[in-house]
């Protein structure tokens, strides 16, 4: 046995990268063929950013979007900008990668699209990082004070109603 070597770790880095360009691939697939959209058509910018918006919210969600009709998929944009904190902050940086991605284009294809949701993949983790740091923090006042990580599982979900902490609502089943 020879080990674990920089090649080897070179193509695990290559193999993942190409697993999660063919998944964000196929999820804006769907985004496209839910809306209606062919693969193979110029769209403007407004069709574009009705595919990313799509495509983000089944993201966000962890939703398959070709399991939705064009509505259900359009109403699950609204709902998330309703109730999601730090949802215009995603569309907004989602809408500078855009501008950032096409430069110049006034029209785009599926590999456009696709290089844009690339570039989105590879900014999220700042977009994300302050709520998940909004949320750790929520998470430790609810502790018990112990410094031990629990919550009472009462406490967790009268959280949702005193504080309106909607993220805190998981059955308790589902928890475990």
């Amino acid at each position: 046995a020879r080990g674990f070597d920089q090649h080897d770790l070179a193509v695990l880095a290559a193999t993942l990268e190409n697993l999660i360009h063919s998944e964000a691939e196929g999820r804006l697939e769907a985004a496209y063929k839910t809306l209606g959209r062919r693969l193979d058509r110029k769209l403007d910018e407004s069709s574009v950013l009705e595919i990313i918006d799509t495509y983000m919210a089944g993201f966000i969600e962890g939703v398959d979007v070709s399991t939705m009709s064009r509505e259900q998929a359009l109403d699950l944009v609204v709902e998330l900008a309703q109730y999601l904190p730090g949802f215009p902050e995603i569309q907004d940086f989602v809408r500078t990668t855009l501008r950032e991605t096409a430069g110049t284009l006034i029209t785009m294809g599926f590999l456009d699209v696709t290089r844009v949701v690339e570039a989105i993949s590879e900014g999220w983790a700042r977009v994300v990082q302050p709520q998940f740091k909004l949320m750790r923090d929520r998470l430790l006042e609810l502790e018990d004070g112990k410094g031990t990580g629990r919550i009472a599982l009462s406490e967790f979900h009268a959280s949702t109603v005193r504080k309106g902490w909607w993220q805190f609502s998981e059955t308790a089943d589902y928890l475990r």
